[in-house]
């Protein structure tokens, strides 16, 4: 995990080596309890005019970007070092 300012904006990533999942089954309903962290992890980052990512696939990990402009910035994507 990792949690840095950048030029106009904080970025957080978060990675794990866990059992890893498809996105677009969490996205499109998932299981009971899955799909709610996720869309309200995206809903917070979207509010304060952000960018939120996530990449998993099923035994592979999951990696997830958060990033989040400071006031009075025009951060917020990823990779904007």
């Amino acid at each position: 995990m990792a949690l840095r300012r950048l030029e106009g904006a904080v970025r957080l990533d978060v990675e794990d080596w866990g059992r890893g999942f498809r996105p677009s089954a969490v996205e499109n309903g998932g299981g009971r309890g899955e799909r709610v962290g996720i869309s309200s992890m995206r809903e917070r980052v979207t509010l304060l005019g952000g960018h939120f990512e996530i990449r998993s696939k099923p035994h592979a990990g999951t990696s997830l970007v958060a990033c989040v402009p400071l006031a009075g910035t025009e951060g917020g994507k990823p990779g904007g070092e």
